[in-house]
């Protein structure tokens, strides 16, 4: 983990410096998304390998899926899990896709789209769901060991299926902005293994 702090008062530009944060039994992982409560990070989904394979039998393979909901205290070095196992199907798919749409606001932390393999489909798809789940009630659940599948809310509409974007609140709605929807199996060479559509817009 790094923390990182921009300076922009130096004359002729800005500094970055970083400090490496050391938490033993922290995983990998990467294009995850988070949420914040109580000095606590709640962190869910993203991949534990690295860069992407560049063969379509091989990319985001779902045995490297994160399949566990992760509570880190930073000021206590404490790291608690639990397995997505314990809530629908359609939530454990989507919550352990990896470059999801997401966005904490207050204590609901929304998260949108997402690529990974679905097991109830029988490919790799943008899961077109929004979900919805009440963060401290989440972190509060994990460090007892056991989900309460009632903390999570979905909402299927195709309107969400969207990857790589970024999510944002502005007044009382939430915007996703860019991004893409990628259905099949990724490949680098442009064969027919896949469809993707760009977005090309703000949603609201």
């Amino acid at each position: 983990l790094f923390g990182a702090a921009f300076n922009a008062q130096i004359p002729g530009g800005f500094a970055v410096s970083m400090e490496a944060l050391e938490i033993p039994g922290i995983v990998g992982l990467h294009s995850f998304s988070f949420g914040v409560a109580d000095g606590k990070w709640l962190v869910l989904g993203g991949r534990r390998d690295g860069l992407h394979a560049r063969q379509p039998f091989n990319a985001f393979p779902s045995n490297m899926n994160n399949t566990e909901i992760i509570v880190i205290d930073p000021q206590s070095s404490q790291v608690w899990s639990s397995a997505m196992n314990q809530l629908p199907l359609s939530i454990q798919e989507q919550l352990q896709s990896t470059n999801t749409c997401f966005h904490q606001h207050g204590d609901t932390l929304y998260i949108a789209g997402g690529y990974a393999y679905s097991a109830s489909v029988g490919d790799h798809i943008t899961f077109p769901s929004l979900i919805a789940l009440n963060v401290s009630e989440v972190i509060e659940d994990v460090i007892l060991g056991s989900l309460t599948p009632s903390a999570f809310k979905q909402v299927a509409d195709s309107f969400f299926a969207v990857t790589g974007g970024r999510m944002a609140h502005e007044g009382n709605r939430l915007l996703i902005v860019g991004g893409h929807r990628f259905d099949g199996n990724y490949n680098p060479m442009g064969m027919p293994t896949y469809t993707q559509a760009y977005t090309n817009a703000v949603r609201s």
